[in-house]
């Protein structure tokens, strides 16, 4: 996950990993599913970082609930 992450860094390499269809809902599965700050989770939310600055990964975040999920964690982290 960390290899991804790293290629995303680059325009050119996240464009080239937003050719694989399923990769945006992978990277937001795990981030929904793992349980604790992973380093799975930081690299996949890195990930989802990077590529939300392309139109159609926004479209399918915002669809997997991603809002709902950043909502939660900032309840979580404002009330500790």
């Amino acid at each position: 996950m960390c290899f991804v992450n790293v290629i995303a860094t680059e325009s050119i390499g996240a464009n080239y990993l937003l050719n694989c269809d399923n990769l945006v809902q992978l990277l937001l599965n795990i981030l929904l599913e793992e349980k604790g700050d992973t380093p799975l989770r930081q690299n996949a939310l890195g990930s989802l970082q990077k590529f939300s600055l392309h139109r159609k990964p926004q479209t399918i975040m915002i669809g997997g609930g991603i809002i709902k999920w950043i909502v939660d964690t900032l309840k979580l982290v404002l009330t500790n």
